[in-house]
Protein backbone atom coordinates (compact mmCIF):
# COMPACT_ATOMS: atom_id res chain seq x y z
CA UNK A 1 0.00 0.00 0.00
CA UNK A 2 2.79 2.18 0.75
CA UNK A 3 4.65 1.76 -2.31
CA UNK A 4 1.54 2.43 -4.13
CA UNK A 5 1.08 6.04 -2.62
CA UNK A 6 5.12 6.37 -3.52
CA UNK A 7 4.66 5.53 -7.06
CA UNK A 8 1.44 7.19 -7.61
CA UNK A 9 2.91 10.25 -6.22
CA UNK A 10 6.24 10.27 -8.20
CA UNK A 11 4.19 9.87 -11.13
CA UNK A 12 1.98 12.74 -10.19
CA UNK A 13 5.53 14.89 -9.87
CA UNK A 14 7.28 13.24 -12.67
CA UNK A 15 4.04 14.19 -14.90
CA UNK A 16 3.88 18.20 -13.63
CA UNK A 17 7.15 18.80 -14.42
CA UNK A 18 7.26 17.40 -18.22
CA UNK A 19 3.90 19.21 -18.20
CA UNK A 20 5.41 22.28 -17.28
CA UNK A 21 7.70 21.81 -19.64
CA UNK A 22 5.80 21.89 -22.60
CA UNK A 23 4.12 25.27 -21.74
CA UNK A 24 4.53 28.06 -24.16
CA UNK A 25 6.45 31.56 -23.05
CA UNK A 26 2.97 32.70 -22.48
CA UNK A 27 1.75 30.25 -20.00
CA UNK A 28 5.06 30.82 -18.16
CA UNK A 29 4.83 34.63 -17.75
CA UNK A 30 0.88 34.41 -16.80
CA UNK A 31 2.65 31.61 -13.97
CA UNK A 32 5.50 33.77 -13.35
CA UNK A 33 2.68 36.85 -12.75
CA UNK A 34 0.63 34.88 -10.65
CA UNK A 35 3.09 34.12 -8.14
CA UNK A 36 3.94 37.56 -7.89
CA UNK A 37 0.40 38.85 -7.27
CA UNK A 38 0.25 36.30 -4.47
CA UNK A 39 3.26 37.88 -2.91
CA UNK A 40 1.60 41.05 -3.35
CA UNK A 41 -1.00 39.75 -1.33
CA UNK A 42 1.72 38.87 1.51
CA UNK A 43 2.80 42.06 1.67
CA UNK A 44 6.31 40.79 0.64
CA UNK A 45 6.74 43.37 -2.32
CA UNK A 46 10.37 42.87 -3.49
CA UNK A 47 9.86 38.71 -3.81
CA UNK A 48 6.17 39.95 -5.91
CA UNK A 49 8.17 42.97 -7.94
CA UNK A 50 10.86 40.13 -8.80
CA UNK A 51 7.86 37.66 -9.86
CA UNK A 52 5.88 39.90 -11.86
CA UNK A 53 8.66 41.40 -13.97
CA UNK A 54 9.83 37.70 -14.88
CA UNK A 55 6.27 37.10 -15.98
CA UNK A 56 7.00 39.92 -18.57
CA UNK A 57 10.16 38.84 -19.38
CA UNK A 58 8.50 35.57 -20.56
CA UNK A 59 5.61 37.75 -22.40
CA UNK A 60 6.13 41.05 -23.24
CA UNK A 61 3.45 41.37 -25.52
CA UNK A 62 0.49 40.10 -22.95
CA UNK A 63 -1.10 43.74 -21.80
CA UNK A 64 -2.53 41.79 -18.60
CA UNK A 65 0.90 41.08 -17.49
CA UNK A 66 1.64 44.94 -17.88
CA UNK A 67 -1.98 45.82 -16.39
CA UNK A 68 -0.44 43.97 -13.30
CA UNK A 69 2.92 46.28 -13.37
CA UNK A 70 0.45 49.02 -13.38
CA UNK A 71 -1.42 48.18 -10.51
CA UNK A 72 1.24 46.95 -8.62
CA UNK A 73 3.39 50.51 -8.86
CA UNK A 74 0.49 52.47 -7.96
CA UNK A 75 -0.41 50.61 -5.05
CA UNK A 76 3.28 50.84 -4.04
CA UNK A 77 2.86 54.58 -4.41
CA UNK A 78 5.84 54.65 -7.64
CA UNK A 79 3.77 56.58 -9.99
CA UNK A 80 6.68 57.60 -12.12
CA UNK A 81 7.05 53.30 -12.92
CA UNK A 82 3.39 53.40 -12.82
CA UNK A 83 3.53 55.73 -15.70
CA UNK A 84 6.02 53.84 -17.56
CA UNK A 85 4.40 50.43 -17.91
CA UNK A 86 1.08 52.21 -18.65
CA UNK A 87 2.10 53.81 -21.59
CA UNK A 88 3.30 50.41 -22.47
CA UNK A 89 -0.03 48.79 -21.86
CA UNK A 90 -1.82 51.40 -23.78
CA UNK A 91 -0.04 50.51 -27.02
CA UNK A 92 -0.91 47.31 -26.37
CA UNK A 93 -4.74 46.95 -25.74
CA UNK A 94 -6.81 45.95 -28.51
CA UNK A 95 -8.46 49.09 -30.46
CA UNK A 96 -11.42 50.70 -28.70
CA UNK A 97 -13.29 50.16 -31.91
CA UNK A 98 -12.40 46.34 -32.28
CA UNK A 99 -15.20 44.11 -30.82
CA UNK A 100 -12.58 43.17 -27.79
CA UNK A 101 -11.79 46.46 -27.34
CA UNK A 102 -15.19 47.69 -26.25
CA UNK A 103 -15.36 45.86 -23.03
CA UNK A 104 -16.60 47.72 -19.90
CA UNK A 105 -13.18 45.97 -18.11
CA UNK A 106 -11.23 47.04 -20.93
CA UNK A 107 -12.51 51.17 -20.58
CA UNK A 108 -11.84 50.86 -17.22
CA UNK A 109 -7.99 49.59 -18.22
CA UNK A 110 -7.76 52.99 -20.08
CA UNK A 111 -9.58 55.76 -17.48
CA UNK A 112 -6.31 53.86 -15.01
CA UNK A 113 -4.10 54.94 -17.89
CA UNK A 114 -5.52 58.53 -18.88
CA UNK A 115 -5.44 58.71 -14.52
CA UNK A 116 -1.62 57.81 -14.68
CA UNK A 117 -0.85 60.51 -17.81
Amino acid sequence: MVAQKRQASHSLCSGGFSTFSKKTSHDIGLYAQSVGLVYQSLGETNKAEKWLLKGVKYDAKNWSLFLNFVSFYKLENKLGIAKKYALKLKNLLPHPRSINGRSIFLRRVRDLIKELE
